[in-house]
Formats: structure tokens, sequence, C-alpha cells
């Protein structure tokens, strides 16, 4: 797990031992996805995984989600990072870029219940 937010200490409980820890910190430059996708291209499927960044993602993606057609995106249950993105706040956010559920797959599940799995969205318009 990698992540440009710091972990939620609880998360801990989730994993086992090893599975959620900083081992490493590095300083990485961040781009949006709008600056290296090039105005107008018609993407078949974006797959996203960052870690709980997935607002700022798709705020950095609003003009290449006009001509995206699906979105394959890792779904948090609960928060993994501080200022994390969950489940609720970005289905909400992807049906008002024009994207509808389509489909999530069985959820990773830890010692208190389901932690994430991966969801595809699809634009019907």
């Amino acid at each position: 797990m990698a992540s440009v937010l710091a972990p939620e200490s609880q998360m801990l409980a989730g994993y086992a031992e090893g599975d959620f820890e900083v081992v490493n910190r590095v300083k990485v430059p961040l781009l949006r996805i709008d600056d290296v996708i090039p105005p107008g291209t018609k993407v078949g499927l974006m797959k996203i995984d960052v870690q709980g960044y997935e607002l700022p993602a798709l705020e950095g993606a609003k003009i290449t989600l006009r001509s995206t057609f699906a979105i394959l995106i890792e779904v948090n249950y609960v928060a993994h990072y501080q200022g994390s993105t969950t489940f609720d706040a970005l289905h909400e956010a992807l049906r008002g870029y024009g994207f509808r559920t389509f489909g999530i797959s069985a959820p990773y599940c830890g010692p208190n219940g389901p932690l994430w799995a991966d969801a595809l969205f699809v634009r019907c318009a």
C-alpha cells in the first residue's frame, strides 16, 4: 500500500501484521490526468488505484472524463488514510461526472468487515 496521504492508525487492526505500515517515505511529483492525456482523446477504460486520493485524481481529470467510457477504480469502505475518499463520496462524485455503477468485485474483508473492492463505473449517455 502506498499513498500520498498519511495512514489512519486504526487500519493496522484491519490487516495482517506488516501489511499496513509505513516503511519508507518518498517525495514524488503529482501530475493531473488532464495534463498528461491530450484533450479529446477517447478513453475506453481508465484505471484508478491511488489509495484514498480518488477525489483529487478525478478533479484533475475533468476534461478527460468527458471522453471516458468506463472507470475501474478501487473503492474503500473504510477510510485507510487521513482525508481519504470512501465509497459513498466516490460514488456520488462519479455520478456527478455522468458515470453509473456497473459492477463491484467481492470485497477484501478484514476482521471487522469489508475494507475495499474494485468497482466498474460506466458512462451510459
